[in-house]
């Protein structure tokens, strides 16, 4: 999912509450999506770059796709695929 809201550099200033929401790379049992889901404070900011402690994380579960992982070599899995797909 796409922040609905984009955050530029001068935003990200040492103080400001965060959220963040990042898509796990591996899978839950080798089949369930995961996310990552952090809760925290800037502490250090530099121009393309910070740094932040959280007060909170938590693992979610998120919706399957119908599409199978797409294997870039070895073990390593791309998930989602790099293919973009717009949900109705």
């Amino acid at each position: 999912m796409v922040s609905p809201h984009i955050v530029s550099q001068h935003e990200i200033s040492v103080g400001v509450h965060l959220e963040m929401s990042i898509e796990w790379p591996l899978l839950l049992d080798g089949t369930i999506p995961l996310q990552l889901f952090a809760a925290g404070w800037v502490v250090r900011s530099r121009p393309f770059d910070f740094a932040a402690s959280f007060e909170r994380y938590q693992f979610r579960t998120m919706k399957r796709s119908s599409q199978p992982p797409v294997c870039s070599g070895g073990n390593v899995i791309e998930w989602p695929p790099s293919e973009i797909t717009q949900s109705d």
